[in-house]
């Protein structure tokens, strides 16, 4: 049985091919919420804001609860945590407004184009380990396609710097991913599982 039907591979492969189309080779975060909707994984209710005035028009009945979560966008700011680029806010036209304004102050003292900003759902959860994971997915020139999977959260760096060589990295072939109890012997030799 297929995983996914011809209709979600083609709707994937139009958003990835967009990207490209655009130059970029990372996608954005609204935009890997997209793709895992489209694969059938629940997905936080999220919208990109291009500009402060968008935010007049943007539905907030279609965010559950009171909060949202505001995050700046930016190609050139990989870690917005540390930087202020994320916010929880009222789920006010107000609220968003000043997110908005204060992201674009960050962009200009950080000297970098601020994209887009995100309006994301509120999920409550617990941010210590292991209540979050980190999962990558990239096209590597010299391997092929590489999954990366860690620790999550704000404290990923803190955890990388801390963690001894011989628990830290978990490197499989993907010709031996087929080998469940091999990978999961070793998987779970690291400290993240």
């Amino acid at each position: 049985m297929a995983l996914m039907d011809d209709d979600r591979l083609s709707r994937i492969e139009k958003k990835l091919s967009q990207a490209l189309e655009e130059k970029r080779t990372r996608l954005r975060e609204e935009e890997a919420y997209e793709l895992l909707g489209i694969a059938g994984f629940k997905t936080p209710v999220a919208r990109s804001i291009e500009k402060p005035e968008d935010i007049r028009s943007l539905d907030l009945s279609a965010f559950p609860g009171d909060r949202v979560v505001c995050k700046m966008i930016s190609d050139e700011l990989t870690h917005r945590f540390e930087h202020g680029g994320v916010r929880f806010v009222e789920k006010t036209v107000s609220g968003l407004s000043k997110a908005f304004k204060d992201f674009e102050k960050i962009a200009k003292s950080l000297k970098i184009e601020l994209g887009s900003m995100m309006v994301a759902e509120v999920i409550e959860g617990d941010e210590g380990i292991p209540h979050q994971l980190l999962l990558s997915i990239r096209q590597d020139r010299a391997f092929g396609p590489v999954v990366f999977m860690g620790l999550g959260g704000v404290g990923t760096e803190v955890y990388k710097n801390a963690l001894k060589d011989d628990r830290a990295l978990f490197v499989r072939a993907a010709g031996d991913l087929d080998d469940e109890s091999g990978t999961e012997r070793v998987l779970g030799r690291t400290l993240f599982y």
